[in-house]
């Protein structure tokens, strides 16, 4: 719940209430599964055998096309099946006004069982326009909660941003009894998470161009070349990878938090992904460390003066200061070549490659499945054998 608050104080939003579930049984249900629109009962249950039913707080915040999860407790029929269950969804109004129900559009996925609950899986159909908002006080706010007069405003919450939409759930026995549940979820927008969450990434990038404008010595370079740019003024593949990731794990917590309006749990795969790259990246910084500092050349130690030879001759060419090594200039041909840019180092593509799809895969994930995924580990081993041979290479 804190972080629901946090996030809505964070997009401009508003107090988020607690998801409440009431029990309330239908009627004779339509061709399409769904029960009447007045919502009223007609059969349920015996008492003893009525359902606890629990929404997964996880998905409290669904977008159209997501999947709420709803474990079911203290029901066992003989026989468990997709068509013990039906849900649909409707708009919820301030003056509880009926609307459209809509089935969801695939059947009810059973996630899950064990001997005292089990779980189960609704997606969220494409819902029509949701319900106007109501913005201020109007004078006679008797007329805002009158069903019979339009606007009915439609129920929201985080700031009056995320419109909430009733979840019917019907629930067949194994003697034709039935009991129908009321659930609420918020219902979010895809587009307006993935507009918030790319604000987000310019606002970084351009943070990361003013920093790296601080680097005067790398004049008409663009500023992602000069933020990779290691001490050797060449530009860094682990510094590049690290990037990369960064960017690809925070914007898609980002994105995804905005979406259901919790914390995400990143994958431990994930987690071992950063840390390959982050220790490649500590590896190559240490071994550049290593060496002589950048814009210098080596040279052996004054000799000792010999006082005899000192009187005796007199250099009439004196010594000429050895003049400082002009710095390089980063170019983005340096993550693929090895240390003198004139060979291609097949290790470097390698590692790239490698990063290039694990992003691309994490990526997709995120945008169609609103969670950051596992790694699979055998591409966690790929990458760490990769990302050690480029280190190791680095002391050889």
């Amino acid at each position: 719940m804190l972080i629901r608050i946090w996030l809505s104080l964070v997009l401009g939003l508003g107090a988020v209430p607690a998801f409440a579930q009431s029990a309330a049984p239908a009627g004779a249900p339509s061709p399409d599964g769904c029960p009447a629109a007045a919502f009223t009962p007609s059969a349920v249950l015996p008492k003893d055998a009525r359902p606890e039913l629990v929404l997964d707080p996880a998905t409290e915040w669904q977008p159209r096309g997501g999947e709420i999860r709803i474990t079911v407790k203290n029901f066992r029929p003989a026989i468990m099946a997709q068509n013990n269950f039906d849900v649909c969804f409707r708009w919820r109004h301030l003056d509880q006004s009926e609307s459209r129900i809509m089935a969801s559009p695939l059947p009810v996925r059973i996630i899950s069982t064990s001997a005292t609950e089990f779980i189960i899986g609704a997606v969220v159909p494409s819902m029509e326009r949701a319900p106007p908002r109501l913005f201020a006080m109007i004078e006679n706010m008797n007329d805002v909660f009158d069903p019979t007069k339009e606007p009915h405003h439609g129920d929201y919450t985080a700031f009056n941003m995320v419109p909430i939409a009733d979840v019917l759930l019907r629930i067949r026995g194994d003697n034709g009894n039935y009991l129908d549940t009321r659930l609420q979820v918020g219902i979010t927008n895809r587009m307006i998470s993935f507009l918030f969450t790319l604000g987000l990434a310019a606002a970084t990038l351009f943070g990361l161009y003013k920093v790296s404008i601080l680097k005067h010595r790398y004049p008409g370079t663009d500023f992602i070349l000069r933020t990779i740019t290691s001490s050797n003024d060449r530009a860094s593949l682990s510094q590049l990878q690290i990037l990369v990731w960064s960017m690809v794990v925070g914007c898609g917590a980002i994105y995804v938090m905005t979406l259901t309006g919790n914390l995400i749990d990143i994958s431990s795969g994930t987690l071992i992904m950063l840390g390959i790259s982050g220790s490649a990246g500590l590896g190559a910084a240490i071994k550049e460390r290593g060496g002589n500092p950048p814009g210098t050349l080596a040279s052996a130690p004054d000799p000792v003066p010999d006082p005899i030879s000192a009187v005796e001759t007199s250099d009439p060419n004196p010594a000429v200061p050895v003049p400082a090594a002009v710095p390089g200039h980063p170019r983005w041909s340096d993550v693929v070549t090895d240390a003198d840019g004139a060979r291609v180092d097949i290790a470097r593509v390698q590692m790239l490659f490698f990063t290039v799809i694990a992003a691309l895969f994490v990526t997709i994930k995120i945008v169609t499945g609103y969670t950051i995924p596992d790694i699979p580990q055998g591409f966690l081993i790929m990458m760490g054998i990769s990302n050690g041979v480029y280190v190791t290479k680095k002391y050889i």
